[in-house]
């Protein structure tokens, strides 16, 4: 938590207390101001001038609202770093007056270090993949600079992975500002849901951030939301291989097997307004991704996703949620094939509710012996697609005094995944089929809080062109992850 006061005579004035702001009246907050200088606690872990660095802009400021201002932001990209368990500052005057005229004051910056580490976290539980245990370790402010260095290892049924990351921030001496430096290496081997293969990976990534606030904005603190969004820049290399294939895998599926390089350059940029991000009343949030892969070599293709969403509140606890995804991939050399790797693969259980997982594209036979299974067929993906939500939400009052969110909706989804680089015909005229050939879902559900994450059970019925993907009504546990 981070506060920030006023004191004057002995007097301790609250002008923000967590995430509380106080009205000040306005003319107050034209007054003239000189700061002397910036007081901060002792630190044991911490580089003082790593510190000094973030408030050297409070001390610049000449008016008790920039001060304010400057103080507030400085607050905010500290605790961002989690390296404090607390963080206050007060700005301390001997003037008579509350606000004080063309005065002097003093500002004191109480912090509270977290301790290094290691901190050791071990969870579990249950995706699309089934059972799953999760161990992570984090060793905060290595060098006395907010460095971060985290190992993270997930083993699942039928797959793994494991994590080590490297987080350098890096303090703006213009602004206050937080950047951030990631270096990550990692390994994993999956086993898609619907697919008769699994994928290994070796990797590494190279990300550059512009913000490490975790709720991607800052809030001033007049309760005026003031927002950047959230810049990141990353490098990755992969080496990818598809491996052990099922013996009813289909041929196209042993065409596309063994290894391949991907070494890709991505910007995204994400903007959140929403009141909350996993049960949003009002506000709205986008975020976009793109990729350009075939830096140096490797496969040649551009990628684009967006999602957005604007909510609506209606009436008390009940909201309006619209929702759109939408994605498209390009090749960039001639007669360049889109591998199933860097396909879309969409289906349940987000974005579309109602849709068994990574059914929706392109569908291929597999091997004649497996006729009389269930799915008989392998699942390609596609490359464009293109899905629209309506949700309306009511939030339950249920356990609402245990600290429970818990919620009821009815949702209509709409929408198809395509391929549009293959195939005859015109490049539009295969586009158009995500609106011409669109299958819709509709159904009602609840929502919980688990571990941060929405956890959705919806009850869901096709509405319009489901074939294979579903038939009947049926129950579906989605999970959301933001």
């Amino acid at each position: 938590m981070n506060n920030l006061f006023f004191r004057n005579n002995n007097r301790l004035l609250v002008l923000r207390k967590g995430n509380e702001p106080k009205s000040l009246n306005f003319n107050q907050l034209k007054e003239d101001l000189d700061i002397q200088e910036i007081i901060t606690s002792p630190l044991k872990l911490t580089k003082e001038s790593f510190v000094s660095n973030t408030l050297l802009q409070i001390q610049q400021e000449k008016t008790v609202s920039s001060a304010l201002d400057s103080a507030q932001k400085a607050l905010n990209v500290l605790q961002s770093l989690d390296i404090f368990r607390n963080a206050s500052v007060t700005f301390d005057s001997k003037s008579k007056i509350p606000f004080f005229r063309e005065a002097s004051c003093k500002v004191r910056v109480n912090l509270e270090e977290k301790k290094k580490g290691p901190n050791l976290h071990l969870s579990g539980g249950v995706s699309g993949d089934g059972m799953s245990i999760n161990a992570s370790s984090r060793y905060n402010n290595i060098f006395g600079q907010g460095e971060r260095f985290d190992v993270t290892a997930d083993l699942m049924k039928n797959s793994n992975s494991f994590f080590l990351n490297f987080t350098k921030p890096i303090l703006s001496k213009t602004k206050i500002k937080a950047y951030g430096l990631n270096f990550g290496i990692y390994n994993f081997l999956r086993d898609n849901q619907n697919t008769t293969f699994k994928e290994k990976v070796n990797g590494l990534t190279l990300t550059f951030s512009d913000q490490l606030l975790k709720n991607y904005y800052v809030k001033k603190i007049f309760g005026i939301g003031h927002n950047t969004g959230l810049h990141t820049l990353s490098y990755t290399a992969e080496l990818r291989e598809i491996c052990k294939l099922d013996d009813v895998a289909s041929w196209e599926i042993r065409e596309e097997s063994g290894a391949s390089f991907k070494s890709a350059l991505s910007y995204d940029f994400a903007i959140d307004k929403r009141d909350n991000n996993c049960f949003p009343t009002k506000g709205s949030f986008i975020h976009t991704s793109n990729q350009l892969s075939g830096i140096g070599k490797g496969t040649k293709f551009f990628k684009s996703e967006t999602r957005a969403q604007m909510h609506l509140p209606i009436l008390n606890n009940i909201s309006l949620g619209l929702i759109g995804h939408g994605g498209l991939i390009t090749p960039l050399a001639k007669n360049e094939k889109i591998g199933i790797l860097d396909r879309f693969f969409k289906g349940g259980p987000l974005p579309f509710r109602g849709i068994d997982g990574n059914t929706l594209g392109k569908k291929i036979a597999r091997d004649p012996k497996t006729e009389n299974e269930k799915n008989p067929c392998d699942y390609f993906g596609g490359d464009a697609y293109g899905f629209f939500t309506a949700l309306l939400s009511y939030k339950l009052p249920l356990l609402k005094n245990k600290g429970v969110d818990l919620g009821a909706h009815l949702f209509l989804t709409s929408g198809n995944l395509v391929s549009a680089t293959v195939g005859e015909g015109s490049y539009f005229s295969k586009l158009k089929k995500i609106f011409t050939e669109r299958k819709t879902t509709t159904g009602i559900g609840i929502a919980a809080l688990f571990g941060g994450n929405r956890v959705e059970l919806n009850y869901s019925v096709p509405v319009e062109n489901i074939t294979s993907e579903i038939k009947n009504p049926i129950f579906l546990i989605n999970l959301d992850i933001d």
